[in-house]
């Protein structure tokens, strides 16, 4: 993220079912890293 990300950025990957999702998926976690 690189420390530009917005605060709901932090919340997302601070959510239960995302964290799951981005372990899951690396794909998805390159994705949100990248917002």
């Amino acid at each position: 993220s690189g420390g530009l990300s917005p605060p709901a950025a932090g919340g997302i990957l601070s959510s239960p079912l995302l964290s799951a999702l981005s372990s899951y998926n690396p794909g998805f976690a390159a994705l949100v890293a990248s917002t």
